[in-house]
């Protein structure tokens, strides 16, 4: 998804298959997520919000589906298929009924993450109070991943780190009106 993620994100049927790519680049080009994308990705557990807002880094299939950015996990073939059923709806409980027929994800809910071994330390870089701190975690990690982060960040632009981070920050204290 990328530049339409906040939209996408608050959708009522919501499908991912195997194909499907979110990603919030902004940074990398001097924006930031937007409202929607943000308030979603500060909800994430182990500062992966924060992570993903900042870095960019793109999240695919099954790990997109296992971090909740949608309802249904459908095989990319059955799309088509998918879209025709849609196509003769006369609700969105339809709709839901349709989609739901084809899989809802649930044999994959006890797969892991694909980058698992990298949450320990994206939560403890990513759970610092500002951009110089989250580097300096990274800084002084001698791992791969964390000089791979390191690299990626200092690509970014400063002020979108900034504002991404203030209000990554900002939208973890918000309540919705449904009380999320």
């Amino acid at each position: 998804f990328g530049g339409g993620m906040g939209l996408a994100l608050n959708s009522s049927t919501r499908i991912i298959t195997e194909n499907s790519v979110f990603a919030m680049p902004e940074t990398k080009i001097g924006y930031f997520p937007d409202a929607g994308a943000i308030y979603y990705l500060s909800r994430l557990p182990h500062n992966l919000g924060m992570f993903f807002g900042l870095t960019g880094s793109r999240v695919r299939g099954v790990d997109a589906y296992l971090l909740g950015f949608g309802d249904h996990l459908v095989a990319s073939s059955e799309m088509n298929q998918i879209k025709l059923e849609i196509m003769n709806c006369n609700s969105a409980e339809d709709v839901e009924d349709i989609v739901r027929s084809y899989g809802d994800g649930n044999d994959n809910r006890d797969i892991p993450l694909s980058f698992t071994e990298d949450i320990p330390e994206i939560n403890t870089a990513f759970s610092a109070s500002s951009i110089s701190e989250i580097l300096s975690n990274l800084q002084n990690s001698n791992t791969k991943f964390a000089k791979d982060t390191l690299s990626l960040l200092l690509k970014m632009s400063p002020t979108a780190l900034f504002i991404t981070h203030k209000f990554m920050n900002m939208a973890k204290k918000y309540v919705s009106e449904r009380g999320v």
